[in-house]
């Protein structure tokens, strides 16, 4: 399997590790029945370019054209998951498309033509929304009462369910497989959840969805693997992600368990912004908006012991409006 996503292309790995990833990720997972091959490709992607594992993403980018996949499909998977990942990240993951379809001397896909009003994606957007969630339309983060994102989530309706999910090359079949894999790649276990019964309003089968989601479990697990440093150095502050342990310039730091967690979290992706919900269901492991306030205890605990000065932090920074984020330094 490997040999057939890849030919001989050599991916920079140890001969040993090679091996054992052929086993178990090409051999064990990539040869699961129960979701089409193409499908499971567009889930990597999706994985992929959610953690922006870039240098992976290009070599599965150029195994998805190899495995028929049309340059749309491809860019609209990379689009597709700005809505969860931030647009950032469609932006680099488009750019690294390109570059593979550069040197295969294949064209980008055009833009397609752009006619319809706000109304009118709103009103698409809205009745997706029923059409997957059903009752659950309005839960979570399009709550209207949700603090952190009712004031935000009429553009989520109209760009995200109304523009993006109808843009051409993907069907809303594959578009719900997109979503899960990227969810399941953020470790965003509440949407998943959602999304993953949702799926099964788009004509996927219970078993598609779970496999989907073993795909993308496969690319968080490398996401921490080898090519990540267990310590990480970040100006004063050092990060054992193995021995779970900070220090400051040497010093050990004495962090509680939720406040050690919420570091790891936003360390993991320097620079990228994190809502106070998405906080919630990864460091809490729950997504009940109106605890908003425990992610903003947590932060000024966390300030009071890793920033000089909590007022003017440097580590866990502020983006108002939109949540928080570790550096730039």
């Amino acid at each position: 399997m490997r040999r057939r996503l890849f030919g001989d292309d050599d991916d920079g790995a140890p001969a040993a590790l090679r091996t054992i990833n052929t086993e178990a990720s090409y051999g064990a997972i990539w040869s699961r029945p129960g979701l089409a091959l193409p499908d499971r490709m567009l889930c990597a992607l999706a994985a992929l370019a959610a953690v922006q594992r870039l240098p992976k993403l290009r070599r599965h980018v150029g195994a998805a054209l190899e495995l028929g996949l049309t340059p749309r499909a491809i860019v609209e998977v990379l689009i597709q998951i700005g809505i969860y990942a931030g647009f950032a990240a469609s932006e680099e993951a488009v750019d690294v498309a390109a570059a593979e379809f550069a040197a295969r001397q294949v064209a980008m896909p055009e833009e397609p033509e752009r006619t319809d009003t706000l109304d009118a994606l709103s009103e698409r957007g809205r009745k997706l929304m029923e059409q997957l969630h059903g009752d659950r339309a309005r839960q979570g983060y399009a709550a209207p009462g949700n603090a952190v994102t009712g004031a935000l989530y009429p553009l989520a309706i109209q760009y995200g369910y109304g523009e993006i999910w109808f843009r051409p090359g993907l069907d809303l079949r594959r578009r719900a497989l997109v979503a899960v894999a990227a969810f399941t790649a953020l470790k965003l276990d509440g949407q998943v959840k959602k999304f993953g019964r949702s799926a099964l309003n788009m004509g996927l089968s219970r078993t598609e969805v779970i496999e989907a989601r073993i795909r993308a479990v496969l690319r968080r697990l490398d996401d921490s693997g080898p090519g990540r440093p267990a310590i990480e150095v970040y100006g004063e502050l050092t990060i054992d992600r193995v021995g779970l342990t900070v220090t400051k310039a040497g010093r050990p730091l004495a962090l509680a368990p939720s406040e050690l967690r919420l570091l790891l979290h936003l360390s993991a992706a320097p620079e990228q912004v994190f809502s106070r919900q998405q906080l919630l269901e990864h460091v809490w492991e729950h997504s009940y908006h109106a605890d908003a306030r425990l992610v903003d205890a947590c932060v000024r605990r966390l300030r009071g012991k890793i920033e000089d000065e909590a007022g003017s932090p440097r580590y866990v920074q502020t983006l108002r409006g939109f949540g928080y984020r570790f550096g730039p330094l």
